[in-house]
């Protein structure tokens, strides 16, 4: 029932993430520092929402609250959560660390199965620029109509966001899908047919560089069609370069 390009596993291991935070909230309350955990899975989920919102009903979350609010944090946090420790000398140490383990457990089995893993939890570096005439391809959002052009600007780390080469890409979609294995010719076939290479949502390459990367949608996306579909587009794709 989630819309194609959606990844419903992955936003469910965010959802249940905060479920446990909030089921062992009056547990965990001699844990101030958690919050820099819970940050970007509070953070995705918004974001989560707002994507499946424009998917499945065509409303952006955007038209009714300012992307100044969206990022749902005043501090980023400090490490990625499989690499956060317990201080062995803080209170309520069992009750912290078995949360963590349940974090890992649900990270785990999200990438385990495939999933975008960027869908359950991601530090945004959102900053606000003063300017008068937008031309950076960097630009995430809009130009607020009551602040002399002050707009959102959104840095991406393609190491980050991007992670996966072509191959891994295929591998990852493979894994994912039914049907028959997609080949090189498939994934060139669909690049044309949906341009995804000039999507940054999708795809990245350096300017000095030859190859693109791509990001976990990409692989969420691709896995959504089936074979019929894919067998469609490589028949068009094949007709455009036969002379």
């Amino acid at each position: 029932m989630w819309p194609k390009g959606t990844d419903g596993a992955a936003i469910l291991a965010n959802v249940k993430a905060l479920a446990e935070y909030r089921d062992r909230a009056i547990h965990l309350y001699n844990a101030p520092s958690l919050g820099s955990v819970i940050y970007p899975f509070l953070q995705q989920n918004v974001l989560n929402f707002r994507d499946f919102m424009v998917a499945k009903f065509n409303k952006d979350l955007a038209d009714s609250i300012t992307w100044q609010l969206l990022p749902l944090g005043a501090s980023a946090p400090g490490d990625a959560v499989q690499f956060m420790r317990v201080d062995k000398s803080a209170s309520a140490v069992a009750e912290v660390q078995d949360f963590l383990d349940e974090l890992r457990r649900l990270m785990d089995a999200a990438e385990a199965a495939g999933s975008d893993t960027a869908r359950v939890a991601t530090v945004y570096d959102i900053n606000l620029q003063s300017v008068k005439k937008l031309t950076s391809a960097d630009l995430a959002v809009a130009v607020s109509s009551t602040a002399k052009g002050q707009i959102v600007w959104k840095k991406m780390d393609p190491n980050q966001t991007h992670p996966y080469s072509t191959s891994d890409l295929l591998a990852r979609v493979n894994k994912r899908r039914k049907g028959r294995k997609l080949t090189s010719y498939d994934y060139a076939a669909i690049c044309w047919k949906e341009g995804l290479r000039d999507n940054q949502k999708y795809a990245w390459k350096h300017s000095n560089g030859s190859s693109y990367v791509w990001s976990g949608d990409a692989v969420a996306h691709l896995s959504s069609y089936d074979d019929k579909y894919y067998d469609s587009v490589k028949a068009e794709y094949t007709k455009s370069r036969t002379p």
